[in-house]
């Protein structure tokens, strides 16, 4: 029972992580209500900044991301 338990939170887990990298939209009412949730109950503030974050959207990068010396290089700083 125990093993079925942990096998499953696992798998919800892994299932999370790559709903987040494949599809960030579709996880951010889950990081919206899961940091409303910790605001109200004040604990976890470490992951209720982390899930504000993953909640809020985000500044969509082009080219190498941000990376120093990309223009000066003309677009290769790789």
């Amino acid at each position: 029972m125990v093993q079925i338990l942990i096998v499953s939170i696992l798998v919800l887990f892994c299932a999370g992580y790559w709903l987040q990298r494949l599809a960030p939209s579709l996880m951010k009412p889950f990081w919206r209500g899961l940091a409303l949730t910790l605001s109200s109950l004040h604990v976890l503030p470490g992951l209720r900044g982390k899930a504000e974050k993953l909640a809020s959207p985000g500044i969509t990068r082009t080219g190498c991301r941000g990376c120093k010396g990309c223009d000066s290089k003309g677009g290769g700083c790789h």
